[in-house]
């Protein structure tokens, strides 16, 4: 009998409740170790492939750590100061371009000429809280990410966690495995791959994919000269974690910046329009099948809930752990739901 028809799913259950009562009290103390071992998981298969070309395992992980860092170090060097720069501007000039759309929209709908409309009370509304409290928040924002980024511990543990988990990741699997009673030992084997392939499939690929179309925003609205083109490509790629929000926010932000400055040629709003429709067919058709796949087991809607829930809860240390947890409580919940369908109870007929 398998796990699950052994009535053993209560047992998960419990390991999860203990996980979550562990990370409530010990979140802050742990975000270093997540932060590694999360990159040491990210990682891994490209540890693997070196091995496969005759690389001994300490040279490719010493080859990929160097690696990352160099990546890591160019975008807080290069990247990062133009986009916090960005982001001031934007703040700053947030009510001049709010005004500017305002207009556009009276030019073009006199309709909504009426100062006392919803619309116009609406927007002089949100002018007035971005002007007063939107570079604060842009600075507090910046200030604080850079202050966990920044800290002695974090900046100590998180490469040397990396480094080691990444250097005997398998070893501690065999080992994790091990300690699994026998008679379970090919069930648990057989959760782990199906947690793994949903991860693999869903949080690698994903990450790509923001990757990808961060680039592609960036580049294409720096094309048409759009103003905080890297910023809003970056916004946009980041929120494509969540399916159809990044192509929302981002292309919100992105046409109203166009109108502010081509209010009088619509032609590149247009164009502006089209760069994110392309973006998001590209991502739906060709970047998501090919990268993750289109049976993860992760609903955009369970996806959504678990980070939302999980940085409320437990802040920065929630983002990173809230996929994984859903990934495991989705995989659960399959299983035993197949288990379910398959006792007695579930496929007795009544005959009376």
């Amino acid at each position: 009998m398998g796990l699950f028809s052994q009535n053993k799913f209560k047992y998960a259950l419990m390991i999860l409740l203990g996980l979550f009562v562990f990370l409530w009290y010990f979140s802050d103390a742990l975000t270093p170790f997540i932060v590694g071992s999360v990159i040491a998981y990210l990682l891994d298969p490209l540890a693997d492939r070196l091995e496969k070309l005759g690389i001994k395992r300490l040279f490719a992980v010493i080859l990929i750590c160097l690696l990352f860092l160099s990546i890591l170090v160019f975008a807080v060097v290069f990247i990062f100061p133009i986009v916090f720069q960005q982001l001031l501007e934007l703040f700053k000039g947030a009510p001049q371009y709010i005004l500017a759309f305002q207009e556009y929209f009276l030019n073009n709908f006199p309709t909504l000429q009426n100062k006392t409309s919803i619309f116009n009370q609406s927007l002089s509304g949100f002018s007035k809280i971005i002007e007063s409290k939107g570079p604060y928040l842009a600075q507090a924002l910046v200030t604080s990410t850079v202050g966990i980024v920044n800290t002695f511990t974090f900046l100590l543990i998180v490469p040397v966690v990396t480094f080691y988990l990444l250097l005997d990741w398998n070893l501690l699997i065999e080992k994790v495995i091990g300690l699994v009673p026998k008679k379970y030992n090919s069930d648990v084997k057989n959760i782990a791959i199906e947690i793994d392939k949903t991860l693999a499939s869903f949080v690698r690929g994903q990450l790509f994919i923001c990757l990808i179309l961060s680039i592609y925003y960036a580049v294409a609205l720096m094309s048409l000269g759009i103003k905080f083109a890297l910023l809003v490509g970056i916004i946009a790629g980041v929120f494509s974690l969540i399916p159809y929000v990044g192509f929302i926010f981002g292309g919100g932000i992105a046409i109203v910046l166009a109108i502010t400055q081509f209010w009088d040629d619509p032609i590149w709003i247009m164009a502006v329009g089209l760069i994110f429709l392309i973006g998001q067919v590209v991502e739906g058709n060709i970047l998501s099948p090919v990268l993750i796949g289109r049976n993860i087991g992760l609903h955009p809607v369970s996806l959504l809930f678990s980070l939302s829930i999980f940085s409320l809860l437990f802040g920065f240390i929630g983002l990173l752990v809230a996929v994984p947890i859903a990934a495991i409580i989705g995989v659960l919940l399959r299983l035993s739901i197949n288990s379910y369908k398959k006792t007695d109870f579930y496929n007795e007929l009544d005959l009376d």
